[in-house]
């Protein structure tokens, strides 16, 4: 029955059009956030049964304030993993099957990159996210008109409620909790998100419109916009277009997935150093056009440099 059923369904969307193959994406999409948050939240209640996430799950989401390092946040913990590796991974996998395409090649995991690209990708993620800081600052402080006023009061009460699960997520002054934090959103949230947009979303757009720039700057839109962060849209978006063309340059998702983990796990330990009273701020969260100025031709040498190291043979863009 398993044999007959892998037959059918294998390959069973391959000769659709892009557009449809996309269709359907969004569908099984919406269908894994579901289906991944059911298994998260009942997997976390097993984990962590201290934490009554079933009972205060609608609290939560009105916005009830956490605090780091309580039962509640190792439950969140629980459910962001489970969340991250169905809608994102483990998606990724079961859409391809169904087109029909090797994950190896489509995703562009068999290239691995040389040691001198994984080199340059450091310098040129860090000093990015002090040109993007400032992109970030000036994202924050956007006013919609004042006929929208309504919907600028809503989208700042999300900001708020966002910046109360991180504050929770991030805020934690332990070791253990640096580390849960690490493997969390700089490991598993950057590999199964690269293996989704760069890997996956970027590479159905690549195909349906030839177009390398398309695919990209697509891609990096629907990072940003999933997060359904207005006051954070730019620089999110800047940052994945970047680990678009990490990505595209190198013909190897592997860079695009360092490029991600080193941001991911910066901010982490950024955040870590201040909630310790180690540091006064996270830099990268205020930067000042003045330092992007001054890190903009820094940026340029790095990409240059990773480029050398990374130039593809097609021009297909």
């Amino acid at each position: 029955m398993c044999k007959i059923t892998e037959d059918v369904l294998k390959g069973a969307i391959k000769h659709y059009p892009w557009l449809a193959k996309f269709l359907m994406l969004i569908g099984l999409f919406i269908l894994s956030e579901s289906l991944f948050s059911l298994i998260g939240l009942y997997l976390a209640e097993l984990l962590v049964p201290a934490s009554h996430i079933l009972d205060n799950i609608g609290s939560i989401n009105s916005g009830l304030a956490l605090e780091p390092d309580t039962p509640m946040v190792h439950a969140l913990e629980v459910y962001q993993f489970c969340t991250s590796l169905g809608r994102f991974g483990l998606l990724t996998f079961a859409f391809l099957w169904l087109i029909g395409e090797s994950a190896g090649s489509f995703l562009q995991l068999r290239k691995s990159p040389s040691l001198q690209q994984l080199i340059w990708v450091f310098p040129l993620m860090i000093s990015a996210a002090v040109v993007i800081g400032a992109v970030n600052e000036w994202n924050q402080g956007l006013t919609l008109p004042e006929t929208l006023s309504g919907l600028e009061k809503q989208m700042r009460q999300m900001e708020e409620q966002a910046k109360g699960m991180t504050d929770a997520f991030l805020g934690t002054t332990t070791i253990g909790g640096l580390l849960i934090n690490i493997f969390l959103i700089g490991i598993v949230a950057a590999v199964t998100e690269e293996l989704f947009f760069r890997g996956l979303v970027q590479g159905i757009f690549h195909r349906w419109t030839g177009k390398a720039h398309a695919g990209i700057w697509i891609a990096a839109f629907l990072f940003s916009f999933i997060h359904m962060q207005f006051y954070g849209f730019f620089p999110r978006l800047l940052l994945g277009a970047l680990l678009g063309y990490i990505c595209y340059w190198s013909g190897s998702l592997w860079t695009a997935m360092a490029g991600h983990f080193i941001n991911n796990t910066a901010a982490v330990i950024l955040y870590f150093l201040v909630s310790n009273g180690s540091v006064e701020q996270d830099p990268t969260e205020t930067g000042t056009w003045a330092q992007a100025l001054v890190f903009l031709p820094v940026l340029a040498i790095f990409i240059w440099q990773f480029r050398r190291h990374g130039a593809r043979l097609d021009d297909g863009v």
